[in-house]
């Protein structure tokens, strides 16, 4: 008996560019021998005696290949504040930040993607301060658009442990050596470790709801 199955009663992509579909695929050994029309896969499987496996209306696709992307990243930004397109002042970014927590119930705040102090009408970073006149219970991290700097609330800040941290990568105010709620770098991954490791959970990813 040669080792194999059948799969049909199912819808079978074997190609999306260009868009190709069918009934049933037969598999022989390690290779996919056919992919078309439901009964003669089922005639090719009772010829050779293969397993027949009954897909009941599921979907069958190609394997997926994964060009390093970071799938649970692309879960959390799918689920915060879209910051692209630029944003010109931090009364800006605050203005958005405010909208945005209206609406979603996540423990945790997170954006992304569009914040530059180089561009800011106020010429300066963004601080704790700042977060904390818009959200003060909830942590709030606002990724800059490089990705290798944000700006926390202090609430995020204490949950982080960072708000009293001797780190390098914890920017301080010159004057008063207090954190100022940027993260660079090292203190970011640790941040974001933090937030993958647990503190997000199954309903953050899908917005809270």
């Amino acid at each position: 008996m040669v080792s194999g199955f059948v799969m049909f009663n199912g819808l079978v992509y074997s190609s999306f560019k260009p868009l190709v579909r069918a009934e049933a695929m037969v598999v022989v050994g390690d290779r996919v021998t056919y992919v078309g029309d439901e009964a003669r896969a089922l005639r090719i499987a009772d010829a050779l005696g293969l397993e027949e496996v009954d897909l009941k209306g599921r979907v069958v696709m190609p394997g997926f290949i994964d060009a390093h992307t970071h799938l649970d990243s692309i879960g959390i930004n799918l689920a915060t504040l879209d910051l692209r397109g630029g944003v010109g002042s931090i009364e800006e970014l605050k203005g958005r930040l405010r909208e945005y927590v209206k609406s979603v119930k996540t423990r945790w705040v997170m954006g992304r993607g569009g914040w530059d102090q180089e561009l800011f009408r106020e010429r300066r970073w963004p601080s704790r301060f700042d977060i904390d006149e818009v959200v003060s219970d909830r942590p709030v991290v606002l990724v800059r658009v490089c990705g290798h700097a944000a700006v926390l609330n202090t609430r995020a800040m204490e949950l982080t442990g960072l708000l009293n941290a001797v780190d390098r990568d914890v920017i301080r105010d010159e004057r008063g050596g207090s954190a100022t709620g940027v993260v660079v770098e090292r203190a970011l991954d640790r941040v974001e470790e933090l937030v993958r490791g647990g503190s997000y959970t199954l309903d953050d990813y899908r917005g809270g709801s």
